[in-house]
């Protein structure tokens, strides 16, 4: 026992009295075990736990149904009618449901609450399996007028209390009843964050219809259709039977004559996977990404430490022969040295755990709320015990390297040498092959991650042909739907509520400038709105959308050719409009955008072409060419954009007052800035970009760390020899080249393994995988020169180091 408390103490000394071993470790294994930590707690809150609220899991099957415009967008086209169709025509497959969740507020006691407002199908609790904790269960005879409340709104605005059931709530000025409290359920596929305080609002949808007059063709549909299968049945229709269903849908169910042609020239696709797949959506590649980055990190640093454990091992050979001809045992000495190894391990296990916990309370900020379940993700026991059996793991095994080069044979000859030079039995070519291994790692793993960067880094940083800084948008909702059913859309009635309120915002908030008033906002388009043009032979679907006299100037995009509308030119029903690019380069292909002005767009009326602006969005949402409109039809949803001054906000409160007592027929729903829609329309892209720079640096650190290791094992071993050449008058840059050849084969091999490896396993899996961006060359030559001047670096300051000391200090040393 005092051997081992002797060893303890020992270790303690050594966190101080050999930095270079101590720091090495804890720093190299602490971040990157902080790093498993975090990615461990999202496995298990993703992938492993029970889902919370969704006890059927196991048995439910998500359906993104869609239909293909110009290549590139897909629209979803699932509606409650589809659903019921759905369920008759496949009855032996399940039960069919379908829900979508939205961020909202309620005030309940003159209190304010953030909820996620739920609406679905009134058999969706069955479907999913959430237990119903208090009052009555989903029934179809009660949904028209009731709703249910989560458990964490019940806790925190009704205090628990058995009277809640039957009491009234309401939300955009109209009652409802609470009909009973459910389990909080989180695991709910969405793009906005999902709140533990929820109120569902269920409809049956039986009693949908389908398309109207005038619908718009994704006004009515649903995102999360959710299917729960039959115990005695786990097969699923295949893709072609269920586009055959919804050619039938279509052709049988459909009356209105535009939306069914519209349709049926579409292409159909369809994507079925299981629940947890489907709540993850984009993130599921994202985690697969982490876990295989996760290992490779682990695996980097495990080899790193070998290499410096084994240096440092071999500096301590001549005390473990004296140890051993006294008579000690192998084992016995490879239990002290675990002993020895346990403070140093504490501390990387303490950093990693610390450092785990930031990750994951960062994760809100670096992933924008955008990754599923991020309330359930946390350090459990499951992460508790993979980080304990890691650093127990690699404590032993380290322990365990202590005399992996030392025999008996070998302890007379070590004794005999007195410890000058190198000792016959430190044989290097274990840690030489690990550090090929782990530079060919690093290589692989840096390549991957700088390439996704550069595309993630394009696509959060593109240009989106206009300018959002301080551009607020002020929502509101039609509430009066008796007025709104007799709003005209072709008379100036609607004209003159949004001059009204563009007026009155302008009176209320000084210097502001309303720019646009649509139902579309400026990034997100909304409804998307399309129309067909022909011109001779020439025939393009677009998308047209409203715009304002000022509107163009104020949000800087450029006009490539003409003049914009006036305000006279837009009241006086001018017949010249202002198209994009692409409009052009589609619909005029070859002609010079000044001999596009004035031309006639269509040979049915008298519509020309008065201006050219550029493209605007991001690409991936420049679906088809566009024409911006100056008439609008009625919408319940009125978006007014402002520009403001720098550093101003909207003041919310000021405006419901001023409004609800002027325009009783509104309801501001929110305010949002530009900026911020900006934030969440790249909010996966940027944490994919943080994730991969994040990787990036720490593969850069640890492949440091361990050629710093190897640059100093190998110094150490050629120490005596060393002192020996500096003694007879070598010059420093003398011992630096012939460390550089002792090391430097290893580094080019390495280096060179990973490239190969990298580029042409990248090109196989690119044409594997079609996410992948394209294999950037230039990108990988920039990636060399960066490492090569690393790998250098890291044998040269540590050699340094070394060279530098008196040569008969290191001669005495010896």
């Amino acid at each position: 026992m005092s051997l081992a408390i002797k060893s303890l103490g020992r270790g303690v000394k050594r966190i101080f009295s050999l930095p270079r071993l101590s720091l090495s470790l804890v720093i190299a294994l602490g971040t990157t075990l902080g790093v498993v930590l975090c990615v461990t707690a999202i496995i298990s809150a993703l992938l492993i736990r029970p889902l919370a609220g969704v006890v059927n899991a196991p048995m439910l099957k998500v359906l993104d149904f869609n239909a293909n415009y110009a290549g590139s967008m897909n629209m979803a086209i699932m509606t409650p009618k589809n659903i019921i169709h759905a369920s008759n025509y496949f009855n032996d497959i399940g039960d069919w449901g379908a829900l979508d969740a939205s961020t909202s507020s309620i005030d309940i006691n003159s209190m304010n609450y953030a909820i996620t407002k739920i609406n679905g199908s009134s058999n969706i609790v069955e479907i999913l399996g959430t237990r119903v904790l208090l009052g009555q269960g989903v029934e179809d005879n009660l949904v028209k007028n009731h709703v249910w409340i989560s458990k964490s709104l019940w806790d925190n605005a009704y205090g628990q209390a058995q009277s809640t059931i039957g009491q009234t709530l309401t939300m955009s000025d109209k009652s409802y009843i609470i009909a009973g409290v459910l389990e909080d359920t989180l695991a709910i596929k969405s793009t906005e964050q999902i709140y533990t305080q929820q109120v569902w609002q269920l409809e049956d949808y039986s009693k949908a219809v389908s398309y109207i007059a005038n619908s718009s063709i994704t006004g009515n549909t649903v995102n999360n259709v959710v299917i729960k299968l039959n115990e005695s049945n786990n097969e699923f229709p295949s893709m072609e039977a269920l586009n055959d269903w919804m050619r039938h849908f279509i052709d049988s169910e459909i009356d209105i004559p535009n939306i069914k042609e519209f349709l049926q020239a579409l292409p159909l696709s369809n994507k079925i996977t299981d629940y947890k797949t489907g709540l993850l959506g984009a993130s599921y590649t994202l985690v697969l990404a982490l876990i295989i980055t996760a290992i490779g990190l682990l695996l980097m640093a495990t080899l790193n430490l070998i290499n410096l454990f084994m240096s440092h091992y071999q500096s301590r050979t001549k005390e473990f022969a004296i140890q051993l001809s006294a008579g000690a045992t192998a084992s016995r000495l490879r239990f002290l040295m675990i002993i020895e190894n346990i403070p140093s391990f504490m501390l990387a296990g303490i950093l990693g755990t610390l450092l785990g916990s930031w990750l994951i309370k960062a994760l809100p900020l670096l992933t924008n709320n955008q990754l599923p379940l991020l309330d359930s993700i946390h350090i459990d026991f499951l992460t508790i015990a993979i980080g304990f059996i890691l650093v127990l793991s690699l404590s032993i095994l380290f322990g365990c390297l202590s005399l992996t080069q030392l025999d008996r044979i070998n302890i007379i000859k070590n004794l005999n040498s007195s410890g000058k030079g190198t000792a016959a039995q430190s044989s290097s070519s274990i840690s030489k092959v690990l550090m090929v291994i782990q530079i060919t790692i690093a290589s692989l793993l840096v390549t991957g991650s700088i390439v996704n960067a550069k595309k993630n880094y394009d696509g959060v940083f593109e240009d989106i042909g206009m300018t959002i800084d301080n551009i607020q948008q002020l929502s509101f909702t039609i509430i009066d739907d008796s007025w709104f059913e007799s709003l005209d859309s072709k008379s100036d009635e609607l004209a003159q509520l949004e001059a009204q309120l563009a007026k009155a915002i302008e009176q209320e908030i000084t210097d502001s400038q309303v720019i646009l008033v649509s139902n579309r906002g400026v990034l997100r388009d909304g409804v998307v709105t399309f129309a067909s043009v022909s011109s001779g032979d020439k025939e393009i679907t677009y998308i047209y959308k409203h715009t304002n006299a000022g509107y163009f100037k104020a949000m800087n995009i450029a006009v490539l050719a003409g003049t914009l509308p006036t305000t006279d030119d837009i009241f006086n029903k001018n017949n010249a409009r202002v198209i994009d690019e692409n409009f052009a380069k589609v619909f005029f292909s070859g002609i010079a955008y000044d001999d596009i002005i004035g031309q006639k767009i269509s040979f049915r009326d008298d519509r020309t072409v008065g201006a050219i602006v550029a493209e605007t969005g991001f690409k991936n949402t420049r679906i088809a060419p566009l024409m911006y409109s100056y008439s609008k039809s009625a919408h319940k949803d009125i978006i007014i954009t402002i520009a403001l001054p720098t550093a101003r906000e909207l003041p919310l409160d000021q405006l419901k007052t001023h409004f609800d007592t002027a325009f009783n027929q509104l309801e501001i729903t929110g305010v949002q800035s530009i900026d911020s829609i900006w934030n969440e329309m790249t909010a996966v892209k940027r944490l994919t970009l943080y994730v991969l720079i994040g990787i990036t640096i720490l593969t850069i650190i640890l492949a440091a760390i361990g050629i710093s290791g190897l640059a100093l094992m190998t110094t150490h071993q050629k120490k005596y020899e060393l002192a020996i050449r500096m003694s007879t008058g070598a010059n420093q840059l003398t011992l630096i080249t012939f460390i550089l050849k002792q090391t430097m084969w290893v580094l080019a091999v390495g280096l060179l393994l990973g490239f190969a490896i990298s580029a042409f396993g990248y090109d196989y899996f690119q044409k594997t995988i079609t996410l992948l961006p394209q294999f950037n060359w230039l990108t990988l030559m920039y990636l060399d020169i960066g490492l090569i001047i690393v790998v250098l670096l890291s044998v040269l300051i540590p050699t340094w180091r070394v060279i530098k000391k008196d040569p008969l200090s290191a001669l005495r040393q010896e």
